[in-house]
Parts: structure tokens; sequence; C-alpha cells
């Protein structure tokens, strides 16, 4: 076979493959009771940052919204940070019940089944009143949570081969799928929703930017592992997708 049949061939091949392991189980979904081994909304860290909130109110941000791959390696304040996270993906209004969980958060960001499965760490490289630090963004309490405060980015040399432009960034946004939020609903459909879920947020965080005046670049070739190494994660916790954001 030429090389263009070949080609179709394990594009064939790919397909078939994906659809016999995600549609095995589409019976299956239905609104069942949370079990009570799932944590929807964890904490990462203990000492934590909070600010008020500046909420979009923009309708131009669509055409306004570019990749920019040139950073200036800007010093981001902790309030900046803080409010294009709470934007992008923070709570729009609370659901009177779901999934047996009363005053249940809804986030700015559609997610699959509202079970809200990506987890939002922050790698700051350059800040005004922060360290070279690891954030984690609680829901709940609505802060970043210091993960860790020994950060180099010069690991983002590694993990981002081609990408190393995002060491220049303000802030490196580490989208991760917890699929254990999911699994227990959707089964073999779940890494799909999750990486769609993580396209929702990912937009968002453009928009978020765009409207305090960020430059964006998302960036979906990097090496997971070593970003799954370097953010300690559980084998069911997927980097899905990084956000470098600064001026």
């Amino acid at each position: 076979m030429d090389e263009a049949s070949v080609y179709k061939q394990k594009l064939r091949d790919y397909v078939k493959m994906y659809k016999e392991v995600i549609y095995t189980e589409l019976d299956s979904f239905s609104d069942k009771d949370l079990p009570e081994y799932i944590e929807l909304f964890p904490s990462y860290g203990e000492e934590a940052h909070t600010c008020n909130n500046i909420k979009l109110n923009k309708c131009d941000l669509l055409f306004r919204r570019r990749s920019s791959r040139v950073f200036n390696k800007y010093k981001i304040n902790v309030c900046e940070i803080y409010n294009i996270i709470y934007n992008a993906y923070g709570i729009r209004e609370y659901e009177k019940e779901a999934y047996r969980i009363k005053n249940f958060p809804l986030r700015t960001s559609p997610t699959s089944g509202g079970l809200q499965c990506i987890d939002l760490f922050i790698f700051v490289n350059y800040s005004q009143d922060l360290d070279k630090s690891i954030l984690y963004y609680n829901l709940i309490t609505s802060s970043l949570e210091i993960v860790s405060d020994l950060y180099d980015p010069y690991i983002f040399y590694n993990i981002c081969i081609g990408n190393e432009f995002v060491v220049n960034a303000s802030i490196i946004v580490a989208l991760v799928a917890d699929l254990s939020k999911i699994f227990w609903k959707y089964k073999t459909l779940s890494l799909k929703l999750a990486f769609l879920d993580s396209g929702f947020v990912g937009e968002n965080l453009y928009l978020a930017s765009t409207y305090l005046n960020f430059k964006v670049c998302a960036v979906g070739g990097f090496d997971i592992n070593y970003m799954s190494e370097v953010l300690d994660l559980e084998e069911w916790q997927i980097p899905t997708l990084l956000v470098a954001i600064g001026k």
C-alpha cells in the first residue's frame, strides 16, 4: 500500500478501537447517587490566598481572544491570578440539591454531569507578591492554596519540548482531569468527557485572561508523565492541558 493508504488504515484501526472502548457501556448512564468515597471538592494545600471578585461583563472577548507565544516575564500579583481563575472556573451559583448534596456548587464552565472533574494547578513563574510556587484552586473556599513553594520554572524546558516559551509566562495553569469523580457514572466514556470539559475550562481561561488584558496560549503537546510526577498525581489524575498566561 502507498503511504496515504497506510495512514488511512491506521486511522480506521484507531477509530475502531476508540468506538469499541467508548461505547460499550452507554446504557449504564443515569442520575445515580454520588458514592460516599468520591471527593468532588478536594483540598491540596494549607495556606490560601483569596481576593475580591471581578466579574466579566463584556461581549467582545470572542473577537479579541487569540493565542500569543510572546511573554515578557511580567510580575503578576495574586489578585490578578485569583480573578483569572475565579472567572474561568469559580462558582456561578448553587443548585438547591444534586447527587444528594445540598447547595451543590455550579461553576462558570460546563462540566459533564455537573461533576467538575477538572482541577486547576497554577505554576507561578513571576509574581509581585508570591514566590515561585505551585498553587491549587480550592472551589469551596474560593482560594488559592499553596501546594509547593519549591518550584523551578525551568522544568518546563523538559515538560514542554518545543514550547519553551511558557517559561517566560507569568503563570502556567495545568488542567488535571480527576477521573475518579466521573468514572463511577460514565465508565468508559469518562476520558472523552474529561477532555471535553478541559476544553471548556481552557476557553474560559482565554476569555478571563483577555478581559484582564493578559496574553494567553494553550499547550497540548507536553510530557504528561513528567507533569504527573511534578504534581505527585494519582494514576487516575491525568494532565490534559497547559495554559500559559502573562504579558
